[in-house]
């Protein structure tokens, strides 16, 4: 004959368990700011920092420079072209040897620039006694003023550097993006040498003949 099963005896307690890792636990939750709360009595919720557009000037990029895309100041050159170079003076003194660059550009060419650029008002102002490095300053119509410093220069350097500044819009010098840019983009894409042509020729393409 079997022996009879053994009575159970007491039940021991339960004791808790340690939760165990799982990859499904949700992260913890740090409080926010109470930005981030809707506004309530006694919170009020300060307002965020604009952000500029993609193609806003000062836009930030993921390099972490400025830059925007290539674009004309009020679309200037769609109707009549306006330089955006108001004025340029010429800033220099009449006895320093540092200015003797700038006294032949008045002397030879500052006529033929004044020629060539007949909307753009050109000043020279010499002034008493040694004074500071000469200098060319030009104003924009978008009131940015740049003073370029022409100590020890050519009449020829100050030619092209006026030139140069004549054909500025007066813009901050930051990264172009792309050297095209359309505020309106087309929904067919870009075009390319089989717009036109048989969607075919992009499956199966030229055939060689055998030889």
């Amino acid at each position: 004959m079997g022996g009879c099963p053994a009575a159970p005896g007491p039940a021991e307690p339960l004791r808790p368990q340690p939760p165990r890792a799982s990859a499904r636990t949700p992260p913890l939750r740090l409080p926010l700011p109470a930005r981030h709360f809707p506004a309530g009595p006694g919170r009020p919720v300060p307002p965020l920092p604009p952000v500029p557009a993609p193609g806003e000037r000062g836009a930030m990029t993921g390099r972490g420079s400025p830059s925007r895309f290539l674009s004309a100041v009020l679309h200037n050159g769609v109707g009549r072209y306006v330089r955006q170079l108001q004025r340029l003076q010429l800033l220099f003194s009449p006895t320093a040897a540092d200015a003797r660059g700038a006294r032949e550009f008045v002397e030879e060419a500052a006529q033929d620039f004044a020629r060539q650029h007949p909307d753009v008002v050109l000043y020279v102002s010499p002034q008493s006694g040694p004074g500071p490095a000469p200098v060319l300053r030009a104003e924009y119509l978008n009131g940015t003023v740049r003073d370029e410093l022409i100590a020890s220069k050519t009449s020829e350097e100050i030619v092209q550097l006026a030139t140069k500044l004549a054909n500025q819009s007066g813009l901050d010098i930051i990264r172009i993006r792309k050297p095209f840019h359309t505020d309106n983009p087309s929904v067919q894409g870009q075009w390319h040498p089989l717009t036109n042509k048989p969607s075919i020729l992009t499956i199966q393409g030229p055939r060689l003949q055998p030889q």
